[in-house]
């Protein structure tokens, strides 16, 4: 797995000069957001419980997130009916 980085992060350097600043910071920043998350699960291995809990939280958020979007979708929906 870290080989897949390391070459990753070859191949950021070589295309440094084509992409935009911005956008190397971003991935750099993603990458260090994963270290640390990677980090923060072995921490929290020992405690599977909280670990639980802490998946269960993820998916509750997600489910949120899926019955926006699907009421957004329905929203549309309704707005193209009564336009017809």
């Amino acid at each position: 797995h870290k080989n897949e980085k390391e070459h990753y992060l070859i191949m950021l350097y070589l295309l440094a000069p084509v992409l935009p600043l911005g956008f190397i910071e971003l991935l750099i920043l993603c990458w260090e957001i994963e270290i640390t998350q990677w980090r923060y699960f072995g921490q929290i291995k020992r405690h599977d419980s909280l670990l639980k809990i802490n998946l269960e939280g993820n998916m509750e958020g997600r489910r949120a997130r899926g019955r926006r979007i699907q009421l957004g979708r329905e929203h549309k929906e309704m707005e193209a009916q009564s336009l017809a």
